[in-house]
């Protein structure tokens, strides 16, 4: 057999081991560059995630702190209507209540200042009445009915009403409630 020399054209079985040796390793060398790029990827990508995941958490907790800040103030807000449509109540009733006081007010000072003569007559007109009265009536109060739209229905006051019924000046009236609207049979 022939040994390869450099002179017949064929490299020295050495020389192509050395080149196998060499090209292998430089192969090691790019995959290891390529597995390193793989890694840095793959730990670029964790890192991403969980960065994206920590403001995730931070952006849920404060959606949460916002929708409860929203029910507390809307809570607050249900609670002050509440109190101002108390408020407005209470000043419409205070109002009412004074000038219908007012009025009594003034009614008994006309009735002090009444002359013997006209407290006579009052008296004498009203006596009458009273004779001929022997039956009682009464009125059933509806929805939407007033104290005022009652009186006004019977031909008496509203202070003749509540006088007659016993009722102090700031009591409301209830649906089916039984009022006294007078004490004879006359209308």
């Amino acid at each position: 057999m022939a040994e390869n020399t450099p002179d017949n054209g064929k490299k020295p079985v050495e020389e192509t081991i050395n080149e196998l040796r060499y090209n292998l390793g430089a192969g090691i060398i790019k995959s290891d560059k390529s597995f390193r790029y793989i890694i840095g990827l793959l730990v670029l990508t964790i890192l991403l995630i969980a960065f994206i995941g920590v403001q995730q958490c931070s952006l849920s907790q404060r959606f949460n702190e916002m929708t409860t800040n929203l029910t507390d103030l809307e809570r607050r807000i249900g609670g002050l209507e509440k109190q101002q449509a108390d408020l407005q109540g209470k000043t419409a009733n205070s109002v009412i209540v004074n000038e219908v006081e007012t009025l009594a007010s003034k009614v008994s000072e006309l009735e002090k200042r009444m002359t013997p003569s006209q407290a006579d007559k009052k008296a004498t007109t009203e006596s009458p009445k009273q004779s001929k009265a022997v039956k009682k009536r009464y009125h059933e109060v509806k929805k939407g009915e007033t104290l005022y739209r009652i009186a006004k229905q019977y031909g008496i006051t509203v202070d003749e009403l509540r006088r007659l019924n016993k009722l102090p000046p700031n009591q409301p009236i209830e649906i089916g409630q039984k009022l006294l609207v007078s004490k004879g049979g006359s209308r």
